[in-house]
Protein backbone atom coordinates (compact mmCIF):
# COMPACT_ATOMS: atom_id res chain seq x y z
CA UNK A 1 0.00 0.00 0.00
CA UNK A 2 2.72 2.47 1.21
CA UNK A 3 4.93 2.02 -2.41
CA UNK A 4 1.09 1.98 -4.05
CA UNK A 5 0.74 5.30 -2.36
CA UNK A 6 4.45 6.91 -2.87
CA UNK A 7 3.71 5.85 -6.55
CA UNK A 8 0.80 8.05 -7.09
CA UNK A 9 2.54 10.82 -5.58
CA UNK A 10 5.56 10.79 -7.83
CA UNK A 11 3.26 10.33 -10.36
CA UNK A 12 1.45 13.66 -9.81
CA UNK A 13 4.45 15.32 -8.83
CA UNK A 14 5.73 14.58 -12.26
CA UNK A 15 2.73 15.61 -13.96
CA UNK A 16 1.68 19.15 -11.81
CA UNK A 17 5.89 19.89 -12.25
CA UNK A 18 5.41 19.38 -16.42
CA UNK A 19 2.29 21.61 -16.36
CA UNK A 20 3.66 24.90 -14.89
CA UNK A 21 3.19 27.75 -16.01
CA UNK A 22 5.48 28.64 -19.09
CA UNK A 23 8.40 31.56 -18.62
CA UNK A 24 6.75 34.90 -18.16
CA UNK A 25 7.85 38.21 -19.45
CA UNK A 26 10.10 40.16 -16.92
CA UNK A 27 10.04 43.35 -18.98
CA UNK A 28 9.52 46.76 -17.63
CA UNK A 29 6.99 48.68 -19.53
CA UNK A 30 7.29 52.43 -19.90
CA UNK A 31 5.50 54.15 -16.96
CA UNK A 32 4.24 56.25 -18.94
CA UNK A 33 5.42 59.61 -17.26
CA UNK A 34 8.60 61.11 -15.63
CA UNK A 35 6.49 61.31 -12.46
CA UNK A 36 5.71 57.47 -13.05
CA UNK A 37 9.29 56.85 -13.65
CA UNK A 38 10.17 58.33 -10.33
CA UNK A 39 7.93 56.24 -8.45
CA UNK A 40 8.70 53.06 -10.18
CA UNK A 41 12.11 53.47 -7.99
CA UNK A 42 10.27 53.89 -4.57
CA UNK A 43 10.69 50.51 -2.94
CA UNK A 44 7.41 48.02 -2.60
CA UNK A 45 6.59 45.11 -0.98
CA UNK A 46 4.15 44.14 -4.42
CA UNK A 47 6.95 44.84 -7.33
CA UNK A 48 9.82 42.90 -8.19
CA UNK A 49 13.11 44.14 -7.28
CA UNK A 50 14.85 45.91 -10.08
CA UNK A 51 18.38 44.63 -10.96
CA UNK A 52 20.47 47.38 -12.98
CA UNK A 53 22.41 45.21 -15.79
CA UNK A 54 25.68 47.63 -15.91
CA UNK A 55 26.61 47.94 -19.49
CA UNK A 56 23.48 46.03 -20.63
CA UNK A 57 24.50 42.98 -18.45
CA UNK A 58 27.74 41.60 -20.83
CA UNK A 59 27.75 37.75 -20.80
CA UNK A 60 30.10 35.28 -22.85
CA UNK A 61 29.05 35.63 -26.21
CA UNK A 62 26.76 38.85 -25.69
CA UNK A 63 28.69 41.95 -25.72
CA UNK A 64 28.80 44.96 -23.62
CA UNK A 65 26.28 48.00 -24.88
CA UNK A 66 24.90 45.71 -27.69
CA UNK A 67 20.79 45.73 -28.36
CA UNK A 68 21.25 41.77 -28.95
CA UNK A 69 22.64 41.57 -24.94
CA UNK A 70 20.00 43.88 -23.51
CA UNK A 71 17.48 41.71 -25.43
CA UNK A 72 18.55 38.82 -23.74
CA UNK A 73 19.32 40.57 -19.89
CA UNK A 74 15.03 41.66 -20.14
CA UNK A 75 14.17 38.33 -21.62
CA UNK A 76 15.91 36.67 -18.55
CA UNK A 77 15.85 39.53 -15.54
CA UNK A 78 13.31 42.30 -14.82
CA UNK A 79 16.41 44.71 -15.48
CA UNK A 80 17.22 48.06 -16.60
CA UNK A 81 20.37 48.97 -18.16
CA UNK A 82 23.05 51.15 -17.65
CA UNK A 83 24.51 51.82 -21.26
CA UNK A 84 27.74 54.28 -22.10
CA UNK A 85 27.60 56.81 -24.81
CA UNK A 86 30.63 58.09 -27.04
CA UNK A 87 30.73 60.48 -30.02
CA UNK A 88 32.01 59.61 -33.00
CA UNK A 89 34.15 61.56 -35.19
CA UNK A 90 31.25 63.21 -37.22
CA UNK A 91 29.02 64.14 -34.51
CA UNK A 92 26.90 60.94 -34.29
CA UNK A 93 26.06 59.14 -30.63
CA UNK A 94 27.06 55.41 -30.03
CA UNK A 95 27.03 52.97 -27.22
CA UNK A 96 30.77 51.78 -26.12
CA UNK A 97 32.44 52.37 -22.99
CA UNK A 98 35.98 52.87 -23.31
CA UNK A 99 37.24 55.96 -24.62
CA UNK A 100 39.56 53.26 -27.18
CA UNK A 101 37.58 51.06 -29.50
CA UNK A 102 40.35 47.88 -28.60
CA UNK A 103 39.00 45.95 -25.89
CA UNK A 104 35.62 45.45 -26.94
CA UNK A 105 35.78 45.75 -30.75
CA UNK A 106 38.10 44.50 -34.16
CA UNK A 107 39.32 48.23 -34.46
CA UNK A 108 41.69 50.28 -32.37
CA UNK A 109 42.52 53.75 -31.33
CA UNK A 110 40.02 56.01 -29.72
CA UNK A 111 36.40 56.04 -30.80
CA UNK A 112 36.11 59.63 -31.66
CA UNK A 113 38.79 59.04 -34.51
CA UNK A 114 35.86 57.12 -36.60
CA UNK A 115 33.03 58.05 -38.16
CA UNK A 116 29.92 56.10 -37.78
CA UNK A 117 30.00 54.72 -40.98
CA UNK A 118 33.56 53.46 -40.31
CA UNK A 119 31.95 52.18 -36.46
CA UNK A 120 29.12 50.11 -38.34
CA UNK A 121 31.69 47.66 -40.38
CA UNK A 122 33.75 46.63 -36.71
CA UNK A 123 32.36 43.88 -35.01
CA UNK A 124 32.08 43.40 -30.78
CA UNK A 125 33.62 41.14 -28.79
CA UNK A 126 32.12 39.72 -26.15
CA UNK A 127 33.83 39.95 -22.31
CA UNK A 128 36.07 36.91 -23.41
CA UNK A 129 37.04 38.88 -26.15
CA UNK A 130 35.81 36.54 -28.73
CA UNK A 131 34.75 38.29 -32.07
CA UNK A 132 30.97 38.41 -32.60
CA UNK A 133 28.53 39.41 -35.57
CA UNK A 134 26.94 42.13 -33.68
CA UNK A 135 27.46 45.55 -34.72
CA UNK A 136 28.46 49.27 -32.17
CA UNK A 137 24.68 50.36 -31.99
CA UNK A 138 23.77 53.90 -31.58
CA UNK A 139 21.86 55.97 -29.36
CA UNK A 140 18.98 56.36 -31.66
CA UNK A 141 18.37 52.82 -31.83
CA UNK A 142 18.22 51.73 -28.61
CA UNK A 143 16.42 54.09 -27.64
CA UNK A 144 13.98 53.29 -30.01
CA UNK A 145 14.75 49.60 -29.40
CA UNK A 146 13.99 50.12 -25.50
CA UNK A 147 10.84 51.64 -26.29
CA UNK A 148 8.25 49.36 -24.35
CA UNK A 149 10.74 47.22 -23.11
CA UNK A 150 12.82 48.40 -20.43
CA UNK A 151 14.43 51.52 -19.04
CA UNK A 152 17.76 52.78 -20.02
CA UNK A 153 20.04 55.22 -17.85
CA UNK A 154 22.46 56.77 -19.74
CA UNK A 155 26.18 57.28 -18.55
CA UNK A 156 26.88 60.26 -20.87
CA UNK A 157 30.94 60.08 -20.66
CA UNK A 158 31.91 63.04 -22.76
CA UNK A 159 28.39 63.88 -24.02
CA UNK A 160 27.23 67.08 -22.33
CA UNK A 161 23.88 66.85 -20.39
CA UNK A 162 21.88 69.35 -22.93
CA UNK A 163 22.81 66.55 -26.12
CA UNK A 164 21.65 63.57 -23.87
CA UNK A 165 18.65 65.78 -22.89
CA UNK A 166 18.11 66.65 -26.55
CA UNK A 167 17.65 63.08 -27.94
CA UNK A 168 15.68 62.37 -24.53
CA UNK A 169 13.12 65.02 -26.31
CA UNK A 170 13.55 63.78 -29.88
CA UNK A 171 12.60 60.46 -29.06
CA UNK A 172 10.04 61.09 -27.11
CA UNK A 173 11.57 59.30 -24.21
CA UNK A 174 10.97 61.01 -21.11
CA UNK A 175 9.15 58.05 -19.49
CA UNK A 176 11.76 55.57 -20.01
CA UNK A 177 15.65 57.08 -20.62
CA UNK A 178 17.36 58.61 -17.92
Amino acid sequence: MTSHLSAIGLGLLILLTGCSAPKTKLRITSPGSPEALRELFVYSKERMPLVSAHRGGAVPGYPENCIATFEHTVENAYSILEIDLRFTKDGDIVLHHDPTLDRTTTGTGPVENLTLAELKELQLKDREGTVTDFRIPTLDEAIEWARGKTLLILDKKEVPVEVCVQKIQEHQAQSFVM
